[in-house]
């Protein structure tokens, strides 16, 4: 899936009332103007109301679980589409976002809070160069299930009363930093 304004958006936009090609214009940051089309998505769908708000917000907060060392499907569909709607694919340009929103990424995972660090960072630098200045905040060792005795085997790789523990203590430091990033994002400029 490509994102970028049609033919003829392209077209009305370089051409001047004679047909002919005016300047270039551009956008705030140095990006050319397609026509209004610059940042956004050709697939229409029950997703780009969305992909506008967001386009609109103060910032973008998008968490996901880890699942089987990866982020989760529903993470991945939205990601793609926030990346697609401003890749380019030219290489003097290959970003078209007129207007960058700042992002925080939270994931939780059952591994370590550094178990999952280069897979952070690489969407990270994506969501950089392609939505925002994005920050990272990690929720490890997180708690599985509120009942591990439940399970028809038993549970060896770690301990279950230690998750509970940390869970009751740590976790809600966690929610608060969570919480805190978020509302920084509105006040960044």
């Amino acid at each position: 899936m490509t994102c970028w304004p049609g033919r003829k958006e392209k077209r009305n936009a370089k051409e001047n009332h004679r047909g002919q090609r005016g300047p270039e214009k551009r956008l705030e940051h140095g990006y050319p103007d397609h026509g209004g089309g610059a940042g956004r998505c050709i697939c229409r769908d029950g997703l780009t109301p969305v992909l506008d708000a967001i386009r609109g917000s103060d910032g973008l907060i998008i968490g996901s679980p880890n699942y089987l060392s990866e982020m989760t499907a529903s993470f991945r569909a939205l990601y793609e589409r926030l990346i697609f709607q401003n890749l380019t694919y030219n290489m003097e340009t290959p970003c078209c976002n007129p207007r960058p929103v700042p992002v925080l990424l939270i994931m939780t995972s059952n591994a370590p809070d550094t178990g999952y660090l280069s897979l952070l960072r690489g969407y990270q630098q994506t969501l950089n160069r392609f939505v925002g200045p994005t920050q990272v905040l990690v929720s490890g060792n997180t708690l599985q299930l509120r009942d591990y005795s439940r399970t028809d085997w038993p549970w060896t790789m770690f301990d279950p009363e230690e998750k509970r523990k940390r869970h009751e203590t740590v976790f809600p430091q966690e929610c608060k930093k969570a919480f805190e990033r978020g509302a920084a994002l509105g006040r960044s400029d």
